[in-house]
């Protein structure tokens, strides 16, 4: 059987400063694997900040258009 790897993904990263935070604990914890950025909120700009100070921490996009 081959090896298999589970991503576990936190969402709206960036959607408020304690969403972030929280997210970052989770990561720090183990038990999340990457986050998707919510790239349209006021909070994203600080959200940036913070993960450039976890590299290790997976990153993708979460676009909302309702936002």
């Amino acid at each position: 059987m081959p090896d298999r790897e589970i991503i576990v993904n936190a969402d709206d990263f960036g959607l408020l400063p304690e969403v972030s935070n929280a997210i970052i604990d989770c990561f720090l914890s183990g038990s999340i694997t990457s986050t998707t950025m919510l790239v349209n909120s006021p909070s994203t700009p600080d959200a940036i900040l913070l993960a450039k100070r976890f590299p290790g921490l997976q990153m993708g996009l979460h676009f909302c258009l309702t936002h």
